[in-house]
């Protein structure tokens, strides 16, 4: 592999003239067909030679003057749709990688408009430097067996990855417990002093500082990564205790959580923290820092079409294939993913029935910062809704920080589809018959300070915490909002397409939101052929079991609230919908906040409205589970249409009685509002 680098270092320098003269002399020695069946860089000469010699492609001498760009053609890619030019494309961006890091020659890879690059089997294709695929379409073709005859093994790792240039450096555990973390820390400076005074021989056997025998060579390999984090403006650190547990899962796919973890972004100048610590650490086993590149890269302009089946429908594993971004300060811009359902089902109804592998995500980010996704089109898969397990995303945030999803929607393909109707009543909406099939567009775990707007998604869903999300300027379909949580959520100028709830609190990890919430400007369109109860906000919390964590409901504001009830078979609509819990175990504490309050709701139609539909007055609500001594206080304004339940000062929470309070808005509590121009 060295070998090659430097080879391969050795032929980029080489003038024309050299490499006119290099191939005279292997054409003297050798037989023509030779020449063209022997590789240069796993690309065939012939082609290389050939554009070489019609100046079609520049050796690139990073002292002389040479384009900003290189092309996948360059380096063999032929574009018809059925040539796999997986390989031309992995060369291609070796190269641009190679001439980055070695020379700060950072050349931008393109496509070609209106070329159809083909990718069957593939290694992993690695992106670290700008990319316009200036409109060309991939078709990713999942249904090529490798030479094994195993397409899952094509399958299970990333098509495209785009990462830094700069690695990574495990710490280890801090020494003498130098650094500690808690949901007060606001600077960590101790650890980049920690970093900067840190030696080869100090780095625990997870650090990685390269395969490299020897402490000096580590050393040196240390100091390099070292020099490349320092000079980022920002660092991200990863912590983890594996002294305790948390997202245990309850119920489908329940399993033992995962080790306590929490991502910080730190100002490398001066160590203040750029974002909030979400837990309290009694423990640190490891720490990671990771760098925050300065410049931005971007990956820009392509349609991908993926061909697939539904040969491993019934296996644990996700399939991936997928844009794996790794590196922070990145933007995913003009992007579209398409499924040729073509290859696993007929289009028209009566035959839509057929379910597709699962699979991971299209655009799968893990442990960055700064990452913006705008201007795209995913398609959410279809999915056979009748075997457990079987979720498919098309975009996958793990631990990430100030993402911004902008613009983003759902593709619509005229041939395929019929009509954008179409698409969005079965792609989106609850409306379509068939959009059932298709699960949750997006997935989180662990992320924090996500904006999403301008958007048209079918689910937003957060499995394993986010801290700090805004939506605005929405539309979320037939899955809604489910997430568990902290620090503040806020929804605004949404539409909620959905079924039955607009926003549910995931029982699976305790319905927890440790928080605010505010839900303003909504309108909220439940399915009319939908019987029970439809739900503004949706929590259940059954009292038996222990998530790695107190559990939380918000302090919750619910205003100007619109609920589209027309033509409704349902009996009633509820604000909150708690399900109180048979028994309740004081160890499993669920905390209810101070204040919830609601102002300004209206139906359109003639559905009963309620704030706790499914609990029967008087009641206790287990006070040693629903946390002691917080007083829960519900006040209701401007909500004309609004059933309170009988006897509702009976109800209890938390021990202690609410105060409900229905009456017409004044300044009393908001004076941004003023009186409000209607009758008590």
């Amino acid at each position: 592999m060295k070998r090659e680098k430097k080879l391969r270092n050795l032929l980029c320098q080489w003038s024309k003239r050299e490499w006119v003269l290099l191939i005279a002399i292997a054409f003297l020695i050798a037989p023509v067909d030779n020449i063209y069946a022997y590789k240069i860089n796993n690309f065939e000469s012939k082609i290389f030679l050939e554009r070489v010699l019609n100046q079609e492609m520049m050796p690139f001498n990073p002292q002389a003057q040479t384009p900003n760009y290189i092309t996948y053609e360059q380096f063999g890619a032929v574009g018809d749709g059925e040539t796999n030019d997986a390989e031309a494309i992995k060369e291609a961006h070796l190269y641009a990688n190679n001439q980055c890091r070695e020379y700060n020659n950072c050349l931008t890879v393109k496509g070609t408009p209106e070329s159809i690059y083909y990718i069957g089997v593939s290694e992993i294709i690695y992106i670290e430097t700008n990319t316009d695929w200036r409109g060309a379409t991939f078709i990713i073709d999942d249904f090529v067996p490798d030479e094994a005859g195993d397409n899952m093994v094509v399958s299970t790792r990333a098509l495209f990855s785009v990462r830094s240039i700069h690695g990574n450096i495990s710490l280890g555990s801090p020494r003498d417990n130098t650094v500690n973390v808690n949901r007060n820390t606001t600077n960590l400076n101790n650890v980049i002093n920690y970093l900067q005074n840190i030696t080869a021989e100090d780095l625990s056997s997870k650090a990685e500082t390269g395969e490299l025998p020897g402490t000096p060579q580590r050393q040196a390999t240390l100091d390099s990564r070292r020099e490349a984090l320092l000079s980022q403006d920002q660092i991200i650190l990863q912590i983890t205790n594996d002294q305790k547990r948390q997202f245990i899962r309850r119920g489908n796919n329940e399993n033992d959580g995962r080790y306590q973890q929490d991502m910080i972004l730190i100002d490398s100048r001066n160590g203040n923290l750029l974002n909030e610590v979400v837990w309290d650490f009694s423990h640190i086993s490891n720490m990671i820092l990771m760098p925050v590149d300065n410049e931005e890269l971007t990956i820009q302009n392509a349609t991908f079409i993926r061909r697939t089946d539904n040969s491993q429908i019934d296996t644990p594993s996700f399939r991936r294939r997928y844009l794996q971004i790794l590196r922070s300060n990145t933007t995913v811009d003009n992007i579209v993913h398409m499924l040729d359902e073509k290859y696993h089902t007929d289009i028209s109804p009566s035959t839509y029935n057929n379910q597709a592998n699962k699979y991971m995500g299209f655009i799968h980010a893990n442990n960055v910062a700064h990452l913006t996704v705008q201007n795209s089109r995913f398609q959410p898969h279809q999915i056979d809704i009748t075997t457990s397990g079987n979720a498919s995303y098309g975009l996958n945030f793990n631990r990430t920080m100030f993402t911004t999803l902008d613009n983003v929607s759902y593709p619509c393909d005229p041939d395929l589809h019929g009509s954008e109707q179409w698409c969005y009543d079965n792609f989106v909406a609850h409306y379509g018959p068939y959009r059932s099939r298709r699960w949750g567009i997006m997935a989180s775990n662990g992320s924090k300070d996500m904006t999403i707007r301008n958007s048209t998604l079918n689910r937003i869903d957060a499995h394993e915490h986010i801290h700090n999300l805004t939506v605005t300027d929405t539309t979320v379909g037939t899955r809604g909002f489910t997430l568990i949580g902290s620090g503040l959520l806020h929804i605004e100028n949404v539409n909620c397409d959905t079924p039955r709830h607009c926003v549910t609190l995931r029982n699976d990890y305790g319905s927890n939101w440790r928080g605010e919430a505010i839900l303003r400007n909504i309108t909220f369109r439940p399915d009319p052929d939908t019987t029970g109860v439809a739900r503004v906000v949706d929590w259940n919390n059954a009292g038996d079991w222990y998530f790695g964590y107190d559990c939380h409901f918000p302090e919750l504001l619910i205003e100007n609230i619109t609920i589209d009830d027309r033509d409704q078979i349902r009996s009633a609509v509820a604000l909150i919908h708690l399900i109180e819990p048979a028994s309740a175990n004081a160890n499993f504490r669920y905390i209810f906040p101070h204040n919830i309050t609601v102002r300004n709701v209206r139906t359109l139609g003639t559905t009963e409205l309620r704030v706790f539909p499914n609990l029967s007055p008087p009641t206790v609500m287990h006070q040693d589970f629903f946390g002691g001594d917080h007083i829960t206080n519900v006040n209701i304004y401007n909500a004309a249409t609004l059933t309170l339940e009988d006897n509702f000062d009976d109800f209890h929470f938390a021990g202690s009685q609410i105060n409900i309070q229905k009456r017409y808005q004044t300044h009393l509590l908001d004076p941004r509002y003023g009186p409000q121009p209607f009758p008590i």
